[in-house]
Order: C-alpha cells, then sequence, then structure tokens
C-alpha cells in the first residue's frame, strides 16, 4: 500500500487519504456514449483515431444511423480537461473529437419505440454526466 497523500485531523478523528492503486476508468463502466478521440498524445476515447479524415468518417456514419453527435473539446494545460463545450483558450484547446449518443441504445435502455424530444434531451443530459465524470 502507498504512503497517505494527505493526511488531516477532524474532530478527533485522523483521516488519511490514499491513492487508488487499482481505479479504473470510468468509460469501462455500463456507459450509453460513445467517445471518439483524435488526439497524437492521449488515448481516452472508446474509439480513437490516428487522422482528422477517419474520425469525420465516423462521425458521418453516426449521423447518418441517427444518433446524436456532440463536439467534444479538451483544454491542455498541466493537466487535461474535457468538455461539450468549447474553452475560451485558443492556444491550449480545442475539439478532439465527438461524443456519440447511439439512437437505438437510448430506445433500449428506456423502453422506447420513438426517439421523442424528451428521450434526445435526456441523452444530452447523459452526454454532459458522462463527461464530467471522465474529467
Amino acid at each position: 500500500m502507498s504512503d497517505a497523500i494527505e493526511t488531516t485531523d477532524y474532530r478527533g478523528h485522523n483521516i488519511e487519504i490514499f491513492p487508488d492503486e487499482r481505479g479504473e476508468s470510468p468509460r469501462e463502466w455500463n456507459n450509453i456514449c460513445v467517445f471518439h478521440v483524435a488526439h497524437k498524445n492521449y488515448a481516452f476515447g472508446d474509439t480513437n483515431y490516428n487522422s482528422y479524415e477517419s474520425i469525420k468518417e465516423a462521425e458521418q456514419e453516426a449521423i447518418q444511423d441517427g444518433d446524436i453527435v456532440l463536439p467534444l473539446y479538451m483544454y491542455d494545460h498541466s493537466g487535461i480537461t474535457i468538455s461539450l463545450s468549447p474553452f475560451s483558450c485558443p492556444w491550449d484547446s480545442g475539439q478532439v473529437g465527438f461524443v456519440q449518443v447511439p439512437r437505438k441504445k437510448m430506445l433500449e435502455e428506456f423502453g422506447k419505440k420513438i426517439f421523442t424530444k424528451q428521450l434526445k434531451d435526456k441523452a444530452l443530459q447523459i452526454a454532459e454526466g458522462e463527461v464530467k465524470t471522465l474529467y
């Protein structure tokens, strides 16, 4: 076991915080969204690409399937963070891929036959949650 990375006393209790040595990626959980990423230094997507052309082909295929496709942005400066909205820094941020919310998976998960506006709104909430969970 590692040494504690932080120790504090609180109301008579000694609290020690340790790094999680066997932490799993939240992308290995039961997710609805698929993260598609094209970046030369990072491979945090469910599907990782080595070219802009290949990721654009995947994006077009997802759109043709009727899936929701949202741009995925990354800010890389002394650590990274991702978002469905662009960051204000033009030097250390930009679009790195897209998040796909498969229409068929949403219909299955929620027992629906039609991809209604309410279900699409729920899909957007799920995508935002999965992005926040990863970073």
